[in-house]
Formats: C-alpha cells, sequence, structure tokens
C-alpha cells in the first residue's frame, strides 16, 4: 500500500498543475474506475443480464446520442482548430505543449476536460449494443479501443494537455462528425439509407486518422 501511495504521489509530481482538483483528473483510480466498470458491464455484466430478456427498443434514444454526438464533435474539431492552428499560432510541423496560463492555454485545457467528458459518453455505443443484444458488434477491438481512448485522453489532459497531442483530438472530432452523421442518418430507414453510398469510406476514414 505504501508503494502505491508512493506511486500515485510521484505520478501527481509529474502532473500539470492547472488541472489540479479537477473532477475525474485529479486521481487516476477515478477514471480506472470508470473504465474497469465499463469493461466489466459490458462483457460480463450486461450480456448476463440481457440474456432472458427481449433487445431494449431504443431507437429514438439512439438516434438523439447519435445526433447529438455529431453536434458535440462539430464543436470540439472548430474549437480545437480555433486556439490552435487557426487562431492560436500553431505549428503544423511541432509544437511544444505550452504549459503557461495565458488566455488561450487555460481556454484550451478546459475545452480537452470537456472532451474528456465527450469520451467517456462515447462508451454508451457499447451499452447501447449490450441493450439492443447486438452481442456480436462488441468485439475485444471495439472494447479496448473505447477504453483506451478514454485513459488516453486523460493522461494528455493530466500531463501534457496542448501542443501536437491537440492535432489528433480535432481529426478525431471531425472524423466522428462523419461516423455519427451516418449512423444517425441511417437509423431514418430505407427512405434515407439508400443515399448512404459514402458508409464504404468510413472504415478507411478512421484508418487514415489512425495513421
Amino acid at each position: 500500500m505504501a508503494l502505491l501511495e508512493d506511486g500515485l504521489r510521484y505520478m501527481s509530481s509529474l502532473a500539470d498543475p492547472r488541472v489540479q482538483g479537477w473532477p475525474l483528473v485529479d486521481n487516476p483510480i477515478t477514471v480506472i474506475s470508470v473504465v474497469a466498470v465499463y469493461v466489466s458491464f459490458v462483457t460480463t455484466v450486461g450480456p448476463h443480464w440481457m440474456r432472458d430478456r427481449k433487445p431494449y427498443s431504443l431507437k429514438p434514444l439512439i438516434m438523439a446520442y447519435n445526433l447529438g454526438n455529431v453536434l458535440a464533435s462539430a464543436y470540439f474539431a472548430f474549437q480545437f482548430f480555433r486556439y490552435t492552428y487557426f487562431g492560436g499560432g500553431y505549428s503544423w510541423a511541432c509544437q511544444t505543449v505550452d504549459y503557461s496560463d495565458s488566455p488561450n492555454a487555460l481556454a484550451l485545457t478546459r475545452l480537452a476536460w470537456w472532451y474528456l467528458m465527450l469520451k467517456i459518453g462515447d462508451l454508451l455505443d457499447t451499452v447501447f449494443f449490450v441493450l439492443t443484444k447486438k452481442q456480436s458488434h462488441v468485439t475485444v477491438l471495439h472494447v479496448a479501443h473505447h477504453a483506451m481512448v478514454v485513459m488516453t485522453v486523460w493522461m494528455v489532459l493530466k500531463y501534457a494537455c496542448g501542443g501536437q497531442n491537440i492535432l489528433t483530438a480535432a481529426v478525431n472530432s471531425c472524423v466522428h462528425v462523419i461516423m455519427y452523421s451516418y449512423y444517425f442518418l441511417s437509423l431514418m430507414g430505407p427512405s434515407v439509407q439508400k443515399y448512404l453510398w459514402w458508409k464504404r469510406y468510413i472504415t478507411q476514414i478512421q484508418l487514415i486518422q489512425f495513421v
């Protein structure tokens, strides 16, 4: 226990002082617990609970969720680029982290905290799969991706909020606008689905962002 406490104190000493005391950021145990509960529910607890139940009809809720994610992702993409590459003087080639208390740096840090909240909210993707009994969609890759995104965003916010890290979040937000737009439109029925020929490019776009 003493070794764990020493380790936590050391990690805390490396953290960005601007986020000290922030909810879900100050202590790694909190965000780890969120991810652990998520993984446990979507892989074990949820499927067991749904085993003898009919799938829930969540179409209106999922449509609202998808539309909300489109709007939120568009907002984050705009703001990330606004505070960095198109207004913040960021270099596209190599940009170091600005740990100062300048208005721009602080605004970007606050924005990153809300981005973490959005990524935690993205965990609902998998929860909806479980509740609608689409367990085949809950692959190891899917669960690991969502869990790692939350932990990665947390670590960036905690230790290195800014710099070239923001480009990843900005691009991811743009990709999510496309993804969740498709998810939203595909639930509107055959009359709309026939126009979603661009579905084939979504996977390619996702792979490009990882590169």
